[in-house]
């Protein structure tokens, strides 16, 4: 009886391939905390997006006209509070933000992106808290007050990437 190469390789590999099973690793598509796909649907029903220097047909805007003010951040605190100033026409429903969080020697520590909402009528300023990223509280925002416990200051660069207007003017 004559057998090949090629025959015996195979009458050998089928039985592996029938019992063999490749399994996968789960690849994170997201950063913890932060939900990428929810980033473009956030934007409430009846509002427009700016996210440069832009003339729409509502009119003219650019990023310049939200002002951020106040943040704060004491170490025994899980919120950040920044005041924001909606220097536009309309209300201002959304924003997003990139905040970068130094040492007092401009060394980066942490860097994140938020999304909040929020209604803040055109010509007004209001304030917003959201979680910190501090998990532990051992930092606290230079110009916050400082606590009994020791930590680290830092100071904070926020950065306007995008925000939305209400279309109607309220």
């Amino acid at each position: 009886m004559k057998i090949n190469l090629r025959t015996s390789l195979i009458v050998i590999m089928l039985p592996v391939m029938f019992f063999t099973t490749i399994e996968g690793k789960k690849i994170r598509t997201t950063v913890k905390g932060i939900r990428i796909a929810e980033y473009r649907k956030n934007i409430p029903s009846g509002s427009f997006i700016i996210s440069d220097n832009i003339n729409t047909t509502y009119g003219n805007y650019d990023l310049t006209q939200i002002i951020f003010t106040g943040f704060d951040k004491p170490a025994i605190s899980d919120k950040e509070t920044v005041f924001i100033s909606n220097r536009t026409d309309r209300t201002l429903t959304s924003l997003d933000l990139q905040i970068e969080y130094l040492t007092t020697d401009s060394i980066q520590m942490h860097k994140r992106d938020i999304s909040i909402a929020c209604e803040i009528p055109a010509g007004e300023t209001r304030i917003a808290a959201f979680k910190s990223w501090d998990q532990q509280n051992s930092f606290h925002y230079i110009k916050s007050p400082k606590s009994r416990k020791p930590t680290t200051p830092f100071i904070v660069k926020i950065t306007l990437t995008s925000y939305s207007l209400r279309i109607n003017r309220q």
